[in-house]
């Protein structure tokens, strides 16, 4: 997830085609926000095993989270996904989605 964002923004930088995943996810996060603070409120669960594993994430919030419905980091791998196919980047498209089905797997394995 880091690698997929940090290198859209050096393509960014460098290309600056489009402001279309900007926008995009402008407008998604206050959606999951809203969804997490007004719709889907539950504690966290007894026996969560979330710990911060030593290693620094610009994307992984490694507190405490009450957020167990809706990733929002399959939300913007999806959406770094379209970016990217869409552009016509085929290598990066396709590691984003190898990202989205891990990241689905591995919700899907720990829920």
């Amino acid at each position: 997830m880091d690698f997929l964002l940090c290198s859209y923004l050096a393509l960014f930088l460098i290309h600056g085609e489009t402001k279309r995943l900007i926008n995009t996810l402008i407008l998604a996060y206050p959606f999951h926000q809203a969804l997490q603070i007004y719709l889907m409120q539950m504690g966290r669960p007894e026996g969560y095993l979330n710990f911060y594993p030593g290693l620094t994430s610009l994307t992984v919030p490694y507190h405490d989270l009450n957020h167990f419905f809706f990733s929002g980091h399959l939300m913007f791998t999806v959406a770094f996904f379209l970016e990217y196919w869409h552009l016509g980047w085929s290598r990066m498209s396709l590691l984003a989605l190898f990202t989205v089905i891990i990241e689905w797997f591995m919700l899907i394995l720990t829920r």
